[in-house]
């Protein structure tokens, strides 16, 4: 346990404090606690403390959303997103799982206020190696019920997906209906654990009784064999629909001309010195649109990272094939499709037992 535990809080604080002090460093974060102190948009609560907060949340996706480049990347930013919510859920949902790393919603809520990318390195990769250690030959200490794997897809579509999709695609830009999906949207975490408990007891009484001839051992080998592609699935199925958004994103950005390293550069530099003077609204668009494309890579470099620490370079080599044909999302959800192969090995298990 002690090993990669220890090396994962080494790598994981000082890139998460690094990335936490680069976000706050952003210029727009000083026009913004200015100006939210007297901006009524945001309102929502009533609560002086929470409506401030939400004021500079709404403003960074407002202006994401509403900028060309910033739209393309809030599509995978999010699709990444709902792939590292599958992997909470499944390995929260395991039974060698602790109660911390099973709090699915805390996970949640956590990364839309620190962001994802700091909450994948700072917590969640050492919480992981805290409950589960370095080894994994155990394989029925990471067992998952095929309902609960069922479940957790569910879920992710209904709790995560479906909110997503209507921040994306609703409202006009900057409109009140828009602020409002922005804001519902930050409570999409909390929707998914009640999905997926009351869908486990439902997808649980639809299951096959195990036949009674056969073995104890059979039964145990055919319950793995079901759990490993029930999770597999999850996996496969998000990053299928990955996929689909990284070919559609990539056939837009080509259209605009933004597939070129230039327009890259001028994401994480800030355009640079190209402008003498902005305006707060062409700051925020320009600061937003780095949040969210820095948030995708330092999120997608915590999952690399997990990979390294749990399968070597050959799972490494994995995701990043996955990402080159299928996006940042879809590149990590095959790699934890590929892992769930080894983790819930049968003839692993054949071995251990004998």
């Amino acid at each position: 346990m002690v090993k990669k535990l220890i090396l994962s809080i080494l790598v994981g604080l000082p890139v998460a404090g690094l990335t936490l002090r680069y976000f706050t460093s952003l210029p727009y974060g000083n026009d913004l606690n200015a100006l939210c102190p007297s901006y009524k948009g945001t309102d929502l609560t009533g609560i002086e403390e929470m409506d401030m907060l939400l004021c500079k949340v709404i403003n960074i996706f407002s202006h994401a959303l509403n900028d060309p480049v910033g739209y393309l990347i809030s599509w995978l930013l999010l699709g990444l997103f709902a792939s590292v919510l599958g992997i909470w859920c499944v390995e929260g949902s395991r039974v060698k799982a602790n109660t911390l790393l099973g709090a699915i919603a805390l996970w949640g809520m956590a990364a839309n206020l620190f962001t994802v990318s700091v909450i994948m390195f700072v917590a969640w990769i050492p919480m992981y190696y805290y409950c589960y250690g370095d080894n994994n030959s155990d394989i029925l200490k990471y067992s998952i019920q095929p309902a609960r794997a069922t479940a957790i897809l569910v879920a992710i579509l209904t709790g995560f997906i479906l909110p997503s999709l209507s921040m994306l695609l609703g409202g006009d830009a900057f409109s009140p209906t828009q602020t409002h999906l922005i804001f519902l949207w930050q409570f999409a975490p909390l929707l998914v654990v009640p999905i997926y408990l009351f869908s486990t007891s439902t997808f649980a009484c639809m299951e096959e009784p195990m036949e009674s001839r056969l073995s104890d051992q059979a039964k145990v080998k055919r319950r793995v064999a079901d759990q490993k592609s029930g999770v597999e699935t999850v996996h496969l199925v998000l990053a299928a629909l990955n996929a689909v958004v990284y070919y559609v994103i990539m056939f837009r950005a080509t259209g605009m001309g933004v597939m070129n390293k230039e327009s890259l550069r001028d994401i994480l530099t800030l355009h640079g010195d190209k402008f003498i003077a902005l305006s707060i609204e062409q700051t925020g668009y320009i600061n937003s649109t780095n949040f969210f494309f820095i948030d995708l890579i330092v999120c997608w470099a915590g999952c690399a990272f997990w990979s390294l620490l749990e399968n070597g370079w050959k799972g490494f080599i994995v995701l990043i094939i996955g990402t080159l044909f299928t996006g940042p999302g879809g590149g990590v959800s095959l790699y934890a499709a590929y892992r769930e192969s080894y983790v819930q090995d049968n003839h692993r298990l054949v071995i251990k037992n004998e």
